[in-house]
């Protein structure tokens, strides 16, 4: 089945495509339950199941996106999330039987409509009875949200209209704080998403507090985690160097802190400078998977001296479990790109042995490797990091 490609004036039909090819590839379920997301430490297998499912699914959403579009939600790894966050952005933002703004006109004239969320199956009203025209919304988790309220303020953020933002927040200065949409999505969320970079500037620096920088969308991701995903330095800066803190608040899903989430979208640079600006307690075994995690993924993607840096610093992690349930030194030994001779076990071990010459440990704030010509080494950093782990 051929997928639409989502545009910025096609939603409703893009939808339609992507609703009927879920229900034909049994994959509905993934966008419509409201069970909370299954935890391999409470049934691995059906873990499993439901991420194949959701995998499946979220692929067939990002691939029938354009490329301004798929940029603005490529960081978020539930499918559920995804299909709504594209309805908020794109289509006209309601959740299932809310009332919610339909199109933005100027701040003086915006028309509302009763228009479903879309849903997959079914158009079950919830709390919107016909006929209440009331503004205030009552959100899945019934907290109370004027949506209304900040749809012209929404807009202005989307459009990266700093003139607009500014006059709003003269009059309504709790805006910069308040959750805009159903993802719980801060105007900091929104701006981050478009790209607009003047705007988050500007927020961050002159308008939004240590704290309203800290808030999580539903998904448990600050807007430095979202910039994160993306990869803007620029963002990604100006939030740190305002609130350092924010390095070390890991999202809700896997429950992975910024330099983790950065080296799983092979951010090699930024990895490396959010590495330096990470506690190294926040990498402890005993604070869960992010420091097993960190070294995973820089063995996956060869960022060999981030791995021998913190193995040196912590040898514990290289047997502590990641956030796949394995452990550094078990990915290590499945990741052949780490070792370019590609020959047999038992001929790369002897010869791995043959070389390791542990030098002491340098400072600590000094964590690159020096490996001159990375493409014709890679086989001696491995060796350096087995041996460590050995």
């Amino acid at each position: 089945m051929a997928l639409e490609v989502l545009g910025n004036d096609n939603y409703t039909s893009w939808s339609a495509s992507i609703r009927d090819y879920l229900l034909a590839h049994n994959l509905s379920d993934v966008v419509e339950t409201t069970r909370e997301r299954p935890r391999p430490e409470d049934d691995v297998i059906e873990f499993e199941a439901w991420r194949e499912k959701n995998d499946a699914a979220l692929d067939a959403i990002l691939t029938s996106c354009g490329t301004d579009i798929h940029s603005q939600i490529r960081g978020i790894s539930s499918t559920r999330n995804a299909w709504y966050s594209l309805a908020e952005l794109y289509g006209q933002p309601s959740q299932q039987s809310h009332t919610v703004v339909d199109q933005l006109g100027s701040s003086s004239n915006i028309s509302v409509s009763k228009q479903v969320r879309p849903a997959l199956t079914g158009n079950k009203r919830l709390g919107d009875q016909q006929g209440n025209s009331t503004n205030n919304t009552v959100r899945a988790d019934g907290k109370n949200q004027d949506y209304l309220k900040y749809a012209s303020f929404l807009k202005a953020v989307r459009n990266g209209d700093l003139d607009a933002i500014k006059a709003f927040l003269a009059l309504h200065p709790e805006a910069s704080s308040a959750k805009l949409t159903f993802g719980d999505q801060t105007a900091l969320h929104i701006a981050v998403l478009a790209g607009h970079v003047h705007i988050v500037k500007e927020l961050v620096e002159r308008i939004m507090s240590n704290e309203t920088l800290e808030m999580q969308d539903v998904e448990g991701y600050t807007a430095l985690a979202r910039a994160t995903s993306s990869g803007d330095f620029q963002m990604i800066q100006c939030m740190i160097d305002k609130n350092p803190k924010l390095v070390s608040i890991p999202e809700k899903s896997v429950g992975s802190i910024l330099v983790v989430i950065s080296m799983c979208f092979d951010s090699k640079e930024l990895s490396r400078n959010l590495y330096l600006r990470t506690p190294l307690m926040d990498l402890e075994p005993e604070k869960g998977h992010q420091g097993a995690s960190l070294i995973s993924f820089a063995i996956y993607t060869l960022t060999l001296d981030i791995a021998v840096d913190l193995i040196r610093r912590r040898p514990n992690l290289a047997f502590a479990i990641d956030r796949e349930q394995r452990s550094p030194l078990y990915v290590l030994a499945s990741t052949p790109d780490a070792f370019p001779s590609e020959k047999k076990f038992v001929f790369w071990k002897r010869w791995i042995y043959s070389w390791i010459h542990i030098r002491p440990s340098r400072a600590t704030d000094e964590i690159r490797v020096n490996i001159q010509n990375l493409q014709e080494k890679t086989s001696r950093t491995s060796g350096v990091l087995f041996g460590k782990l050995s």
